[in-house]
């Protein structure tokens, strides 16, 4: 037995996070839930079942980290119970949310990502604009978006990190350009034939598997996410 792997550990085949999230909110545990694949990590503390914070250093956002964990297809999970942010970090993090509360958010986020996801599909897609016959209304959003891609930010990933806007804010107003017309997707070039001593050109943008939950049921939870044992012992009403 490894003496320093978490007491509370295992695969997300097994257990999913929504689950590993009520029970330690019900549990009322204090410590550091990591849900990890091969290239990333999300870190939620929680302190007497109540988030205090996110990421390795605390001061990420909760529902968007709570998104990610939900969004991981597959890895592995670790609880480091008695793990606790300083006190001053987990108040600048707006910490002190219910678990109830924050997993009902960021479920509504991850149906929102699915719906993205239908639209588009990769991460790599390049967002192409259109002209458009008669007026349109669009938000802020979408505008801003246009005019990122005009100035040669053309893919999803792209806009967002001009804008320093979160992902899923940048995913939903390509949607919106898309949905109405005023945008396209193409798939990425693909890359230049081999050379004459067999070297291949410079790799095509491809989903990584950090990019695989976009797909559509991608690590997503099935079903209802709240433990049938969880709602029996509780009488919190059911999430639309």
């Amino acid at each position: 037995m490894d003496r320093d792997a978490p007491a509370l550990s295992g695969s997300l085949l097994d257990f999913r996070p929504s689950t590993l999230l009520h029970f330690l909110g019900l549990t009322t545990k204090t410590g550091a839930l990591r849900v990890a694949t091969d290239d990333r990590t999300v870190v939620l503390w929680l302190q007497n079942g109540r988030f205090v914070g996110a990421g390795a250093g605390g001061d990420d956002d909760v529902v968007e980290a709570v998104v990610a964990a939900l969004r991981t297809p597959t890895g592995r999970f670790g609880f480091e119970e008695g793990a606790v942010l300083p006190e001053a970090v987990a108040t600048a993090a707006g910490g002190d949310r219910g678990v109830v509360d924050v997993l009902e958010e960021a479920a509504e986020a991850v149906a929102e990502w699915e719906d993205c996801a239908e639209a588009i599909p990769s991460t790599a897609m390049v967002v192409t604009l259109r002209r458009g016959d008669g007026d349109l209304s669009l938000t802020a959003d979408a505008w801003s978006v246009a005019v990122a891609v005009a100035a040669g930010h053309v893919t999803p990933p792209a806009v967002a990190a001009h804008l320093d806007w979160p992902p899923l804010r940048a995913w939903r107003a390509v949607k919106e350009l898309v949905d109405a017309g005023r945008a396209g997707l193409l798939q990425p070039a693909a890359p230049p034939p081999a050379g004459p001593h067999g070297m291949a050109g410079p790799a095509a943008a491809v989903l990584t598997s950090t990019e695989r939950p976009l797909w559509p049921g991608g690590g997503v939870d099935s079903g209802d996410w709240r433990a049938p044992w969880y709602a029996a012992t509780t009488d919190t009403t059911e999430p639309a």
